[in-house]
């Protein structure tokens, strides 16, 4: 088996290791990266991930199209930082939950946390 180092992977689509990372956050609490807490309910590879707001708020999908909009703004440079909804959208990521989008990218990327 080898290793990539901290390189991304292909800036056009979610790797197979990436939705593997994803599948290992099943379950957990992350945040985004304003810092609202929300559990990854389920990932279904290539599909999408579901998601729900600790604030007992309902559950979101986030397609894959918006995962992999997203993966390809953070690898030409998007900054995850407070203003990620932002930054991605103004990178032309059209989630209607950027918040969650930038949370989830934030916790495969290894990028800042609270």
């Amino acid at each position: 088996m080898s290793s990539t180092g901290s390189h991304f992977p292909s800036a056009t689509t979610i790797t197979p290791s990436l939705w593997d990372q994803l599948r290992a956050l099943e379950g957990q609490t992350i945040e985004t990266p304003k810092g609202e807490s929300f559990r990854i309910e389920a990932v279904r590879r290539g599909e999408q991930v579901t998601v729900s707001p600790l604030d007992g708020g309902q559950e979101w999908d986030i397609p894959a199209p918006d995962l992999e909009a997203g993966w390809l703004a953070v690898s030409h440079g998007t900054e995850l930082d407070g203003l990620a909804s932002i930054r991605l959208q103004e990178a032309g990521v059209a989630s209607p939950h950027p918040e969650y989008l930038a949370g989830l990218l934030q916790a495969i990327t290894g990028g800042p946390r609270r």
